[in-house]
C-alpha cells in the first residue's frame, strides 16, 4: 500500500539494464500521485526515458504491478489482449479484466507506449477508475490521456549543465559501457565534450 519494495512483473526483458539516473523530483511527485489514486500519465518524445521512469517507479511500490506494452496495438481487442496476458489472464474480456482488477485491489497498472490507441486507453482508464477504484494507473504515451483526473507529467531530457559530471552524462557513460564495453577515460571524456 505504498512505495517502498518492489514486488511485482513491472520489468520487461531487456529494461532495467542500466543503472536509473537522475530523476528524483519526477520520482518524488510520481510517488505522491500513486497515493492519491488518480491516473497518471508520463508524457514526453520517444526515447527520453518515460518507460524507464514508470519502471523504475513500479520497482518501488511496495504491492503488486503489471506491465502491458501497448506498442503498435491500435484496437480495443489487441489492446485487452495485452492487458489480458500482463495479468496472466489470456483469453479474457475487458469485463474479466475489470472484474479482476477490481478483485486484486491495490496494485499499479502501467500501460507502456499507449500512443497509438489513446482513445481506447483513455476510456479504459476512466472505467477502471469506477470500478476497480483501488488500482494505480499508470500510463507512458507521447500524448496525454485528457482525462479530468488526470495526473500529468511532461518528461524533460535529463540536465547537461554540469558537463561530465551531468546525469545526461553519465547515463552515456553508462549506455556505452554497456552496449560496447567501452568505458571513458579523462581524456575521452574530455574529447567527448568539446
Amino acid at each position: 500500500s505504498g512505495v517502498g519494495g518492489g514486488r511485482g512483473r513491472c520489468v520487461e526483458a531487456g529494461r532495467g539494464t542500466s543503472r536509473f539516473l537522475g530523476r528524483a523530483r519526477e520520482i518524488k511527485e510520481l510517488e505522491a500521485w500513486l497515493g492519491q489514486r488518480l491516473p497518471i500519465t508520463i508524457v514526453g518524445t520517444a526515447g527520453i526515458g518515460k518507460s524507464r521512469l514508470a519502471e523504475e517507479l513500479c520497482a518501488r511500490w511496495s504491492g503488486e504491478s503489471a506491465v502491458a506494452a501497448m506498442a503498435n496495438e491500435r484496437d480495443e481487442a489487441g489492446c485487452i489482449a495485452k492487458i489480458a496476458r500482463a495479468l496472466d489472464l489470456a483469453g479474457a474480456t475487458e469485463a474479466d479484466v475489470t472484474r479482476a482488477l477490481a478483485a486484486r485491489g491495490q496494485m499499479v497498472l502501467w500501460l507502456d507506449d499507449a500512443d497509438h490507441a489513446i482513445e481506447f486507453v483513455a476510456s479504459f482508464v476512466e472505467d477502471l477508475r469506477v470500478h476497480a477504484p483501488e488500482v494505480r494507473l499508470l500510463v507512458t504515451s507521447r500524448e496525454r490521456l485528457r482525462l479530468r483526473h488526470e495526473r500529468l507529467l511532461v518528461l524533460e531530457p535529463l540536465s547537461s549543465e554540469h558537463g561530465a559530471d551531468s546525469e545526461a552524462y553519465a547515463l552515456l557513460e553508462d549506455r556505452l559501457a554497456a552496449q560496447t564495453g567501452v568505458v571513458l577515460d579523462e581524456e575521452r571524456k574530455l574529447a567527448l565534450l568539446r
